[in-house]
Formats: C-alpha cells, structure tokens, sequence
C-alpha cells in the first residue's frame, strides 16, 4: 500500500509542476522585436511617419519602407503591394544570442527604376542599422516599434 501511495504522491507532484510550468510559460510576455527595412533611395515623404517628412531636403536620407514584428526561432513573411512603389516581400528566420540576431533574412525589392532580391545572412546587432545591397539599403531588429527611434541616417547616396 505505501508502494502505491508514493506512486501516486510522485505523479501528482509531476502534474503540478507541469500546471505550473505550462502556466508560467503561457503568462509570459512573447518576444517581440520589430525589423525595420530602410533605403536612402527615397525621400522622407514616402513615409507619413518620417521626421522629415515635410522637410524640403535636396538629398534621400534613410526613409522607412517596412515594418513587421518578428520572435525570436519563429518563421517570417510579409508582403507589401505599395503598387511597385516599391514593392517588398521579406521572409525569414532570425535567432537571437544576446545582443545579436543571426539567421537569413530574404528580401525581394520591386521597383520601376530597380529591382533586387538578396539573402542577408550576416548578425544584425539589436538596435543598429545594417546595410546590404549597395550601402542604399538597411535593416535593424529593435525592440521599439518606432524606426525613427534609431540613428536612421547613416548617410546619402552618391
């Protein structure tokens, strides 16, 4: 009889635990983290959002052309018609290891003055714009959803 009683004492302390474990894990906040595509090869005002966005400036500054929230080993994809001005398609899958994500990032850029499709693989610190393509692209992952927040203008295009 005592057999039966730790028997059933261990499984009883095993189904807590997983209760409390399960509920832990489901009341915690998801990592959210939000990747910011940007390029010099348009003007603040092809963004609402823009600093700016009203500003007569005769050069392209960075100007943010996408948004999307991502985790952390979760698969992304995000389209944006924009009617080929420009179009954008990102996917990927990002990783995190402290302050950087690592991983491919794909992305399909369509416009009528030009087109790219490129696999980003190199780490993206958190908060840092990365650039890719001809240094007229940048990407950054941050955990604030505002792309302005950051140090957006990292030069002009020549």
């Amino acid at each position: 009889m005592r057999r039966f009683s730790l028997q059933t004492l261990a499984l009883i302390v095993a189904l807590v635990a997983v209760a409390i474990g399960w509920w832990v894990d489901s009341s915690r906040e998801p990592q959210i983290y939000y990747l910011h595509y940007y390029s010099n090869r348009y003007r603040p005002s092809h963004d609402l959002y823009h600093p700016d966005y009203d500003a007569p400036l005769p050069n392209s500054i960075n100007t943010r052309l996408a948004t999307i929230a991502i985790s952390p080993n979760i698969p992304f994809r995000a389209e944006f018609p924009n009617g080929y001005d420009p179009t954008i398609t990102i996917s990927g899958t990002l990783t995190r290891s402290g302050q950087l994500f690592s991983g491919t990032v794909l992305i399909d850029v369509q416009d009528p003055g030009a087109a790219i499709e490129f696999d980003h693989a190199t780490p993206i610190p958190i908060d840092t714009l990365v650039p890719f393509f001809d240094s007229s692209h940048h990407l950054a992952v941050s955990r604030n959803p505002d792309p302005y927040s950051l140090k957006y203008d990292v030069g002009q295009l020549n």
